[in-house]
């Protein structure tokens, strides 16, 4: 099936409101969520506001064999990526911090019994379904939410010094409450 977002798209942009009421609806709070990670709230609204606006002005040159999830997002790097010159961040710090923390992250995930590994991996990674993920590891689904809570509330206490460094750090991972999808 074709991604009705496109058609949307260039009826949104010759006028029809109730097409940007789809296209909003549809991607307004995933790319303000983007923007969120980037910027202040204000910021992020004010950005997501201009990223549609621009989106619009730019209908007309759309390519119909992009995704238009890839486009819409594409573009919403670039808005960030412009917004900030390369100069502004200190590439060798944020690089070394990166890799102390992807290495802290790494051994962390690898520390998981191989089971609650597997179901962190699929389920939050590659973001399928626990019934797959449960499939794929050989346990029921009961089992597979059990251990892949487990796993996560030990990732969750291995990765603490980490977010001890982070400002206003959060629990990375949230375990699934009973009967919420994992």
């Amino acid at each position: 099936m074709l991604d009705p977002d496109p058609g949307d798209l260039v009826l949104a942009a010759g006028g029809d409101s109730a097409a940007l009421g789809r296209l909003l609806g549809r991607w307004k709070q995933l790319v303000y969520g983007v923007f969120e990670r980037w910027e202040e709230p204000s910021a992020a609204a004010e950005a997501t506001v201009q990223l549609f606006v621009e989106a619009l002005e730019k209908a007309g040159s759309y390519d119909p064999s992009v995704p238009f999830r890839e486009w819409l997002f594409s573009a919403a790097f670039r808005r960030f990526r412009e917004a900030r010159p390369v100069e502004q961040v200190p590439l060798a710090r944020l690089r070394e911090s990166s890799a102390a923390r992807t290495a802290f992250l790494r051994s962390a995930v690898a520390a998981l019994p191989p089971r609650g590994r597997a179901l962190f991996l699929f389920t939050r990674v590659a973001r399928l379904p626990l019934p797959v993920a449960a499939a794929a590891t050989g346990l029921d689904e009961a089992g597979s939410r059990a251990a892949l809570v487990s796993a996560m509330e030990e990732l969750s206490r291995r990765l603490a010094p980490l977010l001890e460094l982070l400002p206003e750090a959060t629990s990375p991972v949230t375990p699934p409450r009973a009967g919420e999808p994992a």
